[in-house]
């Protein structure tokens, strides 16, 4: 890896850090398995790589879809069937997966939960929450960049301020809201990248100095929102901030240093892939065939993981592409 001789989020530099920000969830998921680092500070950090991980990929996609948007004038016209029925296609197609996988293995199946599992609230999909808020977060853009105006950013704060006093009015998990704040963010980004890139990353200095300010103050929230030294209705905001600062944190990063290589773009190009069906194994390894050995199931997740993803890949790609062949037919 080396510095970057420009300031651009490009698609490839995008693809590469989903691929890092997937391994990032998948050793969230395992350390909530095993036993291994639980009682040291590497268990605080791995368990809170899932929502800081979470925080990035709404990043990524606020960013992505301004952009997009600001960019091409038919884009929000051609939303519903590029986009949301694009992403609800693969949707379906995971919960047919797991259906398939519960069948199988001899898992009760809730007609309930099967049929919640395409709207939102609860799912048969492992960690499938994501699935369900990034496409209500797809929606809610939609809504916002088709009928509303003026002050479409402070819209969209305020409706994901909403969004998360409903999750939290519902006892859903803190899981399903502690990362959406970078959705938001990502749009903000979007919208005034040039003033930000101008004032912080231009010049090398202020970059560096940038990224160790980020840096004391995101380890700070990092630890105060994931111990239990404050009483849990402080550790949320505090949760909501850590994951703010993460993905300014990665902002400041990859625009500094040149992550493209090899191992990055491979896991980029199956980086969702990595993330809906590493549950699978996951599950499987702990209650179906039954792993004891703390390492070897971590080294059979992995691999299985990693193999599933690359085969899956294409279907998923395929899939992806339907609703952008409708699309370009109507």
């Amino acid at each position: 890896m080396i510095l970057k001789k420009d300031i651009n989020l490009d698609i490839k530099t995008t693809s590469c850090l989903k691929g890092i920000l997937a391994c990032m969830v998948l050793i969230c998921h395992l350390h909530a398995k095993v036993a291994l680092f639980s009682a040291n500070v590497f268990g605080t950090v791995f368990s809170a790589f899932g929502y800081l991980s979470v925080s990035v990929f709404f990043f990524l996609s606020g960013y992505g879809l301004r952009e997009v948007t600001s960019k091409k004038a038919h884009y929000i016209q051609n939303f519903p069937k590029k986009k949301l029925l694009t992403f609800f296609y693969i949707c379906c197609f995971t919960i047919f997966v797991y259906f398939i996988r519960d069948i199988c293995v001899g898992n009760n199946i809730s007609i309930l939960t099967l049929l919640q599992s395409f709207f939102f609230g609860k799912t048969i999909v492992d960690n499938g929450w994501y699935l369900q808020t990034q496409l209500l977060f797809y929606i809610i853009f939609f809504l916002i960049y088709k009928f509303v105006k003026k002050k479409k950013l402070l819209t969209l704060i305020f409706i994901t301020a909403l969004y998360c006093v409903f999750c939290a009015a519902s006892q859903l998990s803190t899981t399903w809201y502690e990362a959406s704040f970078g959705f938001p963010l990502g749009v903000l980004y979007s919208e005034y990248k040039n003033k930000i890139n101008t004032i912080l990353f231009k010049n090398k200095s202020i970059h560096l100095i940038s990224i160790f300010c980020i840096s004391i103050f995101f380890i700070i929230t990092l630890f105060l929102g994931n111990k239990s030294l404050l009483n849990e209705w402080f550790r949320i905001p505090i949760k909501f901030i850590s994951s703010i600062l993460f993905a300014l944190l990665s902002l400041s990063i990859v625009l500094l240093i040149n992550i493209k290589n090899v191992i990055t773009e491979f896991l980029g190009k199956i980086s969702l892939e990595i993330y809906i069906l590493q549950g699978i194994f996951l599950n499987i390894f702990k209650k179906q065939l039954i792993i004891k050995n703390d390492w070897l199931y971590i080294l059979c997740v992995v691999v299985c993981t990693l193999l599933l993803a690359f085969l899956f890949q294409p279907i998923y790609k395929r899939i992806g592409n339907i609703g952008k062949k409708d699309c370009n037919h109507s």
